[in-house]
């Protein structure tokens, strides 16, 4: 890979840091042992599967380091750390290298690896909070935006991640109605459940929802690269996302819409493809 193309790489894992050290701050120790075990597993995997396919060591580019830490971020600090190494094993082995390498998975590890985990050890996983009923039961908008409640690792502090965000764009890594037109989809389908504006807010500012529209749904591989093509993605994703938080049997539902999306990223290419904008990719 040249540096031009490591270049996206390394500035998502510059992104990362402030949710990065947000969790840190907020789950301590525990929080730490998740982020070590989540990337040195998914390194050690990745030099493993390419020294046993005898392929060139690809650890220098940088993605494996970034598919442990979304890994680690989107984990509650008190995953057993034998099902973080799974998770990154997972990612690495099944999602990423036997689909031929970085550029080549249909579908993101990160997303993967959650809904792997959550299938495979339920409740260890950790779940996102519900945010509805009582007022008094509830952190405020402030609280949230600032991760002054339980949750994921690095979903908790929605200002850390929205920095992240604001990075990637400045930097042209990411196009920024991909992440607006997500969130905003979010936003206006529990304005619709809800009928209450704070309720929908609370909604957008918890559990994955902002740490997928930055850092999933801005994923050049496994999205359309029309213009086009992201925003229906973004916004069948965010449907999908507020409909089975909703009514599904679980809340935190943002995996499972971004890979029920990244499979029909070919279709919506194809759709798209004669309305292309100068095939953009974020």
């Amino acid at each position: 890979m040249n540096d031009s193309a490591q270049k996206p790489i390394w500035n998502t894992a510059a992104a990362l840091l402030p949710a990065g050290t947000a969790g840190l701050i907020l789950f301590g120790v525990p929080a730490l042992l998740v982020l070590l075990t989540c990337i040195l597993s998914a390194l050690l995997a990745e030099f493993l599967f390419n020294l046993c396919i005898h392929k060139k060591q690809t650890l220098s580019d940088g993605s494996a380091l970034v598919t442990g830490l979304l890994i680690a971020l989107n984990l509650s600090a008190d995953t057993p750390l034998w099902q973080c190494a799974v998770g990154s094993v997972f990612a690495i082995v099944a999602v990423k290298g036997l689909f031929g390498g970085l550029g080549k998975n249909i579908v993101n590890p990160c997303a993967a690896a959650i809904v792997f985990l959550t299938l495979a050890f339920g409740a260890s996983t950790g779940t996102a909070p519900k945010f509805m009923g009582s007022t008094d039961s509830r952190p405020s908008l402030w609280e949230v935006f600032l991760g002054a409640h339980s949750g994921m690792i690095g979903q908790t502090c929605a200002a850390a991640l929205l920095i992240g965000g604001l990075y990637l764009v400045l930097r042209r890594v990411i196009r920024w109605y991909v992440p607006v037109s997500f969130l905003l989809t979010v936003f206006l389908c529990y304005l619709v459940f809800t009928g209450n504006a704070a309720d929908a807010l609370l909604q957008v500012l918890s559990g994955g929802v902002i740490l997928a529209a930055v850092f999933l749904i801005s994923d050049p591989v496994t999205t359309p690269g029309t213009r086009l093509g992201k925003i229906i993605f973004c916004v069948a994703a965010g449907v999908l996302t507020a409909a089975v938080r909703q009514f599904g049997p679980y809340q935190e539902s943002v995996f499972t819409a971004v890979l029920t999306m990244n499979l029909l990223t070919p279709l919506l290419e194809h759709w798209t493809k004669d309305k292309k904008s100068g095939g953009d990719h974020a």
